[in-house]
């Protein structure tokens, strides 16, 4: 019920913006990262974690939230706690990687439920990393860099004001 409604309300969101927001937002680089984690400190840590760099980081405490902000802001990645109220973080994922307009979404799981099982599961449904709570500032900087192709970080490095620092050589 939660997914169908879901659905819809997103559907009416993405029609009500002009397709010209839509197609520059395609076309530049985004620096914003979208947190959905209903934990307000680990919220907290991120934002103070990854501000220093220079992104911009927006959070939903909810997965309609989330969802209504990954198709609005159409940021650089999403950050993704499999542990949310309503609904579970895997149904979350499982919706973003199957919508046509969030397919291409990056998503790195933030969860404290790591079994070698939930780990793979997350993978097949389109992770693009995962990071067991608690974690280190390295980790996460660590694996965002992973999850960047090289032109994502030749346009961060061109377009935005992300520090340099941020940047790992792989």
């Amino acid at each position: 019920m939660f997914i169908v409604l879901t659905i819809k309300k997103c559907r009416n969101t993405i029609h009500s913006k002009r397709s010209t927001e839509i197609a520059e937002n395609k076309k530049n680089i985004n620096n914003s990262i979208v947190i959905i984690d209903d934990d307000k400190w680990i919220v907290k840590l991120v934002r103070n974690m990854l501000e220093k760099y220079g992104f911009t980081v927006i959070e939903a405490m909810t997965p309609h939230e989330g969802l209504e902000l990954i198709i609005s802001e159409r940021p650089l990645l999403v950050l993704l706690d499999l542990s949310l109220p309503n609904v579970d973080g895997d149904s979350l994922l499982y919706l973003i990687k199957n919508m046509k307009m969030t397919e291409d979404t990056n998503i790195i799981i933030l969860s404290a439920l790591i079994t070698k099982e939930k780990i793979k599961a997350t993978y097949q449904l389109g992770a693009a990393g995962f990071i067991a709570k608690p974690f280190e500032e390295k980790l996460l900087i660590q694996k965002i860099n992973e999850c960047l192709d090289k032109d994502s970080i030749k346009k961060l490095k061109k377009e935005t004001e992300i520090k340099e620092e941020f940047f790992i050589k792989i």
